[in-house]
């Protein structure tokens, strides 16, 4: 899928997961995949509680997309790291 049919807000996420694995690789593969995991839910669940509002089904696939995005950044080079590229 080419990028300009993804959304902005998800090349961001997308964006954050590669930045946030690209640092934590360094130390372990695991801290880099937990760092991901970490930041994906937790910048979900800080702006859902920011917002202070009953979350209803499109906001939480909206949040889940999300999750997915920031998750499949870091996935990504996590998989490079892996191959050995």
């Amino acid at each position: 899928m080419p990028a300009y049919l993804l959304p902005a807000d998800k090349l961001t996420h997308l964006a954050l997961g590669l930045c946030i694995a690209l640092v934590l690789l360094p130390f372990a593969w695991q801290l880099a995949a937990l760092g991901c995991l970490v930041v994906a839910i937790g910048r979900e669940v800080y702006g859902w509680h920011k917002r202070g509002r009953t979350m209803t089904r499109a906001d939480a696939i909206e949040h889940g997309k999300d999750i997915v995005s920031t998750l499949a950044g870091g996935g990504a080079v996590l998989a490079a790291a892996f191959i050995g590229v």
